[in-house]
């Protein structure tokens, strides 16, 4: 549990009925237990939200950051609701961009005008690791070093009254608290803690460095799980209390401090409740387990038994399956996420896209024209009725207007990309051209940048079709599967029967945007293993594919490439038959490709690549078992990896992998957007080690 301090009670003011427990930071400063978090809030809502939460609810902690590009709305709300600047606590994060000394301290300055404030109440560092750059950087650690002394120098000149962190891990907190620079340990961790997500690891060391917890996600982004959870249902009717406010209620009692949001001011009503409740004439009703525990005196205060708050507490599964949002763990070096437009149904596709940028993340979307009209089912023996809906119609129009729509949701979706599945493969060249032409005028319509795949059952199944329709549509931009068409033509490309092959491999690297990196075999798009030696021929082949186009990218001076180590689960991972057992580790096989991509690039002029140790330590274990079966000694059983990097330089590679091996997508992202399984994470530049 984390540690509550000093909790403290006062009387209401003249402006309203303030909730004033208050929980006391190692700055020597008092922070209101109960806040309003703003994220997503735009201008229209904290004009209304905000004068409600402070003057009808008692609010006196609002909750803003550089990333919800909202800072200023907040500062005319709070000077709109007529409650008085000092009685307002305001907390405010840097961009993850704004690591270093300096950047840190001209940022905050730029923040408190944004706010129309002379300082902020508590200034947290967003993130800890610095946007844009490789998690394998060992210049993370000296550059949170660096911006926690430009945090320091706002304390001492009056900017900021205290100081604390997000998202940081207990490494990050020890080494940050271990560092003879650090003068002002942390007064605050803001992280995910709900019932079903309670961090021990690190509440252990909040509680070893004095940090208070203040918890965001704290209802689990109205997780079924949680709210329909029988228990909570049982413990919150007896208490007379909604689920929510039974969770909100919990964390109080466990010493944490709550952000809630809500665009509702009923529902910012309601999560006061639980606040009042356990508030008194002598403060707070501590679990007997949370550090400083005392019990209640006042009369009014409601607590939780013992034994509900265990009931509640043993909810988490202890595996980090309960997170509803980015793990800055097992997602740390991921860059974006493209993710399939037909999983995420209609409604949801900005509550899924607020997340991606939340967590720093790009965001590319995945648009099969006349296709996959409901949901793509996740039963493996579905996998017959999914190909049949993969492309529902021949008629162009229909698929036109699909893409046009699609786009459109995209565009609201603000996707930097789409990657677009589309038309027909019985199409005649003629009808491909137009098709395609049209696309392309509707994507320069819509203000929307798109690459079209070179899969089965699409225009560009084959590499002669490709070469044509490329030369005759000016503004054909690629995705490059080559493994379709290894698949489609039950070869690999190159040998003297291919003689036109060099020819159209540079015709489409020319045009390529976005790389799938899976490895096709004559037998399908995805060999079993990338590092098995009986298809080291073709990795080998892919390779020299991709490298030619990195290189043509280098040559016309792009600055990025996607690429995306995608090996997907059953329907392309081989399986036993009758069992459905796949067969090797989806995630081990995404690792050990990107870092044969990454390898690749290092032998690329313009571009230098770096490898994440995680990355190389999958590599040097495949390698060894490919070289202990050629030997034919036994080989050792699979390893399952961390998330990997990213090559950034002169033409930045931003890696990828399918994220149906993930849980830290599954977790982060499926659970929260109801998005389906074609989806794939990007790793690269967003998160820091």
């Amino acid at each position: 549990m984390a540690s509550c301090g000093a909790a403290t009670s006062a009387g209401a003011a003249a402006w309203g009925p303030a909730v004033s427990l208050r929980v006391g930071l190692s700055s020597g400063h008092e922070m209101p237990m109960l806040g309003l978090g703003t994220y997503q809030l735009l201008p229209e809502d904290l004009a209304r939200v905000v004068p409600h939460a402070l003057g009808a609810c008692g609010y006196r902690l609002l909750d803003t950051a550089a990333v919800y590009k909202n800072e200023a709305a907040v500062g005319e709300a709070i000077r709109a609701s007529g409650v008085p600047r000092e009685e307002v606590f305001v907390t405010t994060k840097l961009h993850p961009k704004d690591h270093g000394e300096e950047r840190a301290y001209e940022a905050a300055l730029a923040a408190l005008g944004r706010l129309g404030l002379d300082y902020i109440d508590l200034l947290l560092v967003h993130w800890p690791g610095v946007a844009k750059r490789s998690p394998a950087d060992k210049g993370n650690a000296a550059a949170r070093r660096s911006t926690w002394s430009g945090l320091q120098r706002l304390v001492e000149d009056g900017k900021a009254r205290s100081i604390g962190v997000s998202n940081y891990t207990a490494a990050h907190l020890d080494d940050l608290c271990e560092w003879e620079g650090c003068t002002i340990r942390p007064a605050v961790n803001q992280i995910e803690v709900s019932p079903l997500c309670q961090q021990r690891e690190i509440q252990a060391a909040c509680r070893r460095w004095g940090v208070h917890i203040q918890a965001y996600a704290s209802l689990a982004q109205g997780s079924d799980a949680l709210l329909l959870n029988p228990a909570v249902e049982s413990i919150a009717a007896k208490h007379a209390l909604s689920p929510s406010q039974l969770c909100l209620l919990w964390a109080l009692q466990q010493g944490f401090s709550v952000i809630p949001r809500s665009r509702s001011t009923l529902r910012v009503t309601s999560n006061a409740l639980p606040h009042r409740l356990v508030r008194g004439g002598s403060g707070l009703a501590l679990s007997a387990k949370a550090d400083g525990a005392r019990e209640a005196t006042a009369t009014d205060a409601v607590a939780l038994a013992d034994d509900e708050l265990d009931t509640i507490s043993a909810l988490d599964p202890g595996d980090d399956s309960g997170r509803q949002c980015w793990n800055p763990n097992t997602a740390e070096g991921f860059d974006g996420v493209e993710a399939a437009l037909c999983g995420i149904p209609e409604g949801a596709e900005l509550k899924f896209a607020d997340r991606v940028r939340a967590a720093g993340l790009r965001l590319i979307a995945q648009v099969h024209t006349a296709g996959y009209t409901g949901r793509p089912s996740a039963d493996p023996l579905a996998m017959g009725t999914n190909n049949q809906a993969y492309v529902g119609s021949q008629d162009m129009e229909e698929h036109l207007l699909h893409l046009e729509s699609s786009l459109w949701r995209c565009r609201d979706m603000k996707a930097e990309h789409v990657n677009v599945h589309g038309g027909h493969d019985s199409w005649p060249l003629e009808k491909a051209v137009e098709y395609l032409s049209r696309a392309v005028s509707i994507a320069e319509k819509a203000g929307i940048s798109i690459s079209h795949e070179t899969h089965r059952r699409r225009l560009m199944w084959n590499p002669w079709q490709t070469r044509s329709l490329a030369a005759a549509v000016p503004g054909l931009r690629i995705t490059a599967d080559l493994s379709h068409w290894v698949c489609a033509c039950e070869r690999v490309f190159g040998s003297d029967s291919d003689a036109e092959w060099p020819v159209i491999l540079e015709a489409v690297a020319g045009r390529t945007a976005l790389v799938h990196a899976r490895v096709g075999y004559s037998e399908g798009p995805q060999v079993p293993h990338p590092a098995a030696p009986e298809v080291a021929f073709e990795v080998k082949e892919h390779l020299s594919w991709w490298r030619t186009i990195v290189r043509a990218r280098v040559a016309a001076g792009a600055e990025e490439l996607f690429v995306e180590p995608e090996f997907g689960p059953p329907g392309y991972q081989r399986c036993t038959p009758f069992r459905l057992a796949a067969e090797g580790d989806i995630w081990e096989m995404n690792t050990y490709m990107a870092a044969r991509v990454v390898r690749m690039c290092q032998g690329v002029p313009g571009v230098v690549a770096e490898m994440p140790a995680a990355m190389e330590a999958v590599l040097r274990r495949c390698d060894a078992r490919a070289a202990a079966f050629m030997r034919g000694d036994e080989a050792d059983g699979s390893v399952s990896a961390a998330a990997g990097g990213v090559c950034a330089a002169t033409l930045r590679m931003v890696l990828g992998r399918d994220a149906e091996v993930s849980e830290a997508f599954a977790i982060g992202a499926v659970a929260a957007a109801a998005c389906c399984a074609a989806a794939w994470l990007v790793c690269g530049s967003a998160r820091g080690t």
